[in-house]
């Protein structure tokens, strides 16, 4: 089975250490990088052979998650992309969907459960709250 590479774009170094390592964890994953600002992920997509990205919507230095989807959409290979957030509103939710973003979790998703929706999105299938 071909090893699933994953980028982890998250602010809080907890939070960020915590998904790297039960991603890690997981058998047929790989996190390829890791960063803690969105504008770092157009960097590593050029660069690295990454299959999924799993973003945060707010993120360090004034860099916004759903503005570096949207262009990560326009400019890059189409790489499926989760966000994530701990404040879900329906305004974020309708956003990333207009931007054509696969997935939209909450951050207090059991992370089997976050696997079981990097998986279904690499497949094409979408997951939203609502």
């Amino acid at each position: 089975m071909a090893m699933i590479h994953v980028m982890v774009v998250e602010d809080n170094p907890l939070v960020r250490e915590y998904i790297v390592r039960a991603i890690s964890d997981e058998p047929g994953f790989k996190v390829v990088a890791a960063a803690e600002s969105a504008s770092d992920a157009m960097f590593h997509c050029q660069r690295l052979q990454i299959d999924i990205v799993l973003m945060d919507i707010h993120s360090r230095y004034g860099s916004d998650g759903l503005s570096v989807a949207r262009e990560m959409k326009e400019k890059l290979r189409n790489v499926p992309i989760v966000m994530m957030t701990g404040m879900p509103t329906i305004g974020l939710i309708e956003e990333a969907k207009e931007i054509g973003v696969e997935s939209f979790i909450p951050k207090d998703m059991p992370i089997v459960k976050v696997v079981e929706v990097l998986k279904s999105s690499l497949e094409g299938k979408h997951n939203y709250p609502y």
